[in-house]
């Protein structure tokens, strides 16, 4: 079987069958692997009713080397039949076999002037194609020498002599003229097929060949990086096992070979080693020049990922707009009943006759009424220009330890712990007070609710480096995993009377803040709200600039 051309250094397309050469479809090679075969057994079984009554060890010796060829011949064609790629070594090693053949046929016949000779063309021929010219003139040297070495003894006469160089010098022009002639063609294919790897290669897209049963014949390097796989770990195999989509839907890629339709600019998540990303994919079909049913496969593939992420930050910037102008209509309405319960409170207060608890709870109310107010006006005002205004330090261990006794009058039944880790820490950030008081309160009071106002919510305060770490921990059932993604859009809830304001309003006032805000889910069962902020030290340069 003629192998396929060896692979020029460099990356690109990598394949074993997809070449630009006419001699190389997966068919031909077959279709010369199985008639290579058949020549054989013809030639095997040939010598044997032939020369074994005559020839014992001849014909043991042709029988070892035609059976070598014929294993070795069958094991190619099963490495082509498997798409397998062929070594550079099996290249040589076969057609080291097919001039052993060659020649044993020919000195089994005896006659270095009959058919059998013309088969050392084909030898010279494929080495030529597929190795290029140095090792066909190799070939052809080899062929040569072997001629000259099965015509001794040389014909005694002068002319018959001068026949026999002349007879030898014809054949081994013909077989240099071969060489020279099947070597340049290599030369042009690889260089039309390294031509074909530097544009691809040079693609910021990734760029695939599929065939029609959706096994991978070629990528390019831009493939490679984006679906974190190697080119000669994933040649040959079904394509649904490098191009995998998120949640075990179909590969996009088998249903347009299904369907025989093809894809423009379809987006899906792909599951890569790196992690999910998003994938923009266009497929076409390659009709063969000869007319049959199957169609190669080309596939067009992006990273649409930080689009995607782009596109989400654009569409979450558009639902908060809707919510500060809502807030704007609803901020006054809360501010009238607000002060009308401050003014309550003060009064209740005042009154001689009022009890400890009484004064304390009415100095409650009016220190958190005072609080609702200023929560309005910043939120208000933070909604319509984005940017926290007040960047001053601020104790977060304080502050955590204040809005944790506020909330415990509201869960009486719960538990609301403070830790700091390690005690001492230095728990300052750069920011507004109440903008922070307000994302606590709200932190914890999500936790106190998804546990029915009785089970243990967690603040654990600590640092590293120039990050102060904030977690609120409860032990309620956690975030749903498939709506977890959701839980910061706005008028987004899973309760059944909540506004789904909370978790969007604390990411936007956190990053405001230059921080960030995650939603998990503990080993031991809960949810778990992480926020970091930088430290007040590593806050200076972003102060001085507001």
């Amino acid at each position: 079987m003629p192998p396929a051309p060896a692979e020029s250094q460099g990356s690109g397309v990598r394949s074993a069958h997809l070449y630009l050469s006419p001699f190389a479809p997966h068919r031909w090679l077959t279709a010369a692997a199985v008639i290579r075969i058949l020549i054989i057994l013809m030639a095997m079984t040939n010598s044997f009713t032939a020369i074994l009554p005559r020839h014992p060890f001849l014909q043991i010796f042709i029988f070892g080397t035609g059976f070598i060829c014929l294993g070795w011949a069958s094991y190619l064609l099963f490495l082509q039949g498997r798409r397998s790629r062929l070594p550079v070594l099996a290249v040589w090693a076969q057609i080291f076999l097919d001039l052993a053949l060659v020649c044993l046929v020919i000195g089994f016949t005896g006659n270095i002037k009959g058919a059998s000779t013309y088969l050392l063309l084909l030898v010279v021929f494929e080495a030529g194609l597929f190795l290029g010219v140095v090792p066909a003139v190799f070939f052809t040297i080899l062929s040569s020498l072997f001629l000259w070495g099965a015509s001794y003894p040389w014909p005694a006469g002068d002319l018959d002599r001068l026949f026999h160089v002349y007879d030898q010098t014809l054949i081994f022009l013909c077989l240099i003229a071969i060489a020279f002639i099947s070597g340049l063609w290599n030369f042009w294919l690889n260089r039309m097929a390294q031509f074909q790897r530097d544009v691809l290669d040079r693609m910021n897209n990734g760029f695939l060949v599929v065939d029609p049963n959706g096994r991978l014949l070629g990528m390019n390097q831009a493939a490679e990086r984006i679906l974190g796989c190697s080119a000669d770990k994933c040649m040959g195999k079904p394509v649904e096992t490098v191009l995998v989509p998120e949640a075990g839907m179909e590969c996009p890629v088998l249903t347009a070979l299904k369907k025989q339709i093809d894809y423009i600019s379809h987006e899906f998540r792909a599951v890569t080693p790196s992690g999910t990303r998003v994938i923009g994919l266009t497929t076409n079909r390659i009709s063969p020049s000869d007319h049959r049913k199957e169609h190669l496969l080309i596939v067009s593939f992006s990273d649409l990922t930080e689009m995607a992420r782009m596109r989400e930050e654009v569409q979450r910037h558009a639902h908060l707009a809707v919510l500060g102008e809502l807030s704007a209509e609803l901020a006054h309405e809360i501010r009238n009943p607000v002060t009308t319960i401050r003014g309550a409170a003060e009064e209740l207060a005042r009154i001689p006759e009022t009890g400890e608890l009484t004064r304390r709870l009415a100095h409650m109310i009016h220190r958190e009424s005072e609080h609702l107010n200023s929560v309005v006006g910043g939120f208000l005002e933070f909604s319509r220009s984005g940017q926290i205004t007040v960047w001053d330090p601020v104790d977060v261990c304080a502050l955590a330890m204040e809005t944790a006794e506020a909330c415990r009058y509201r869960f009486p039944e719960g538990t609301i712990r403070v830790e700091i880790i390690p005690e001492g820490t230095e728990c300052r950030v750069a920011g507004d007070p109440q903008r922070l008081k307000q994302v606590l309160m709200n932190l914890l009071n999500n936790a106190m609710e998804a546990m029915d106002g009785r089970g243990e919510a967690i603040v654990r305060i600590s640092r590293s480096g120039n990050a102060l770490e904030i977690r609120v921990e409860d032990q309620g059932p956690g975030f749903p995993p498939d709506k977890i993604n959701k839980l910061f859009e706005p008028f987004y809830s899973e309760k059944p009377r909540g506004t789904g304001m909370g978790l969007s309003i604390c990411q936007r006032v956190v990053e405001a803040m230059n921080g960030t805000i995650q939603l998990g889910n503990r080993a031991e069962g809960g949810a778990a709200v992480i926020v970091r902020f930088p430290s007040y030290e590593a806050s200076d340069g972003l102060i001085s600039s507001f």
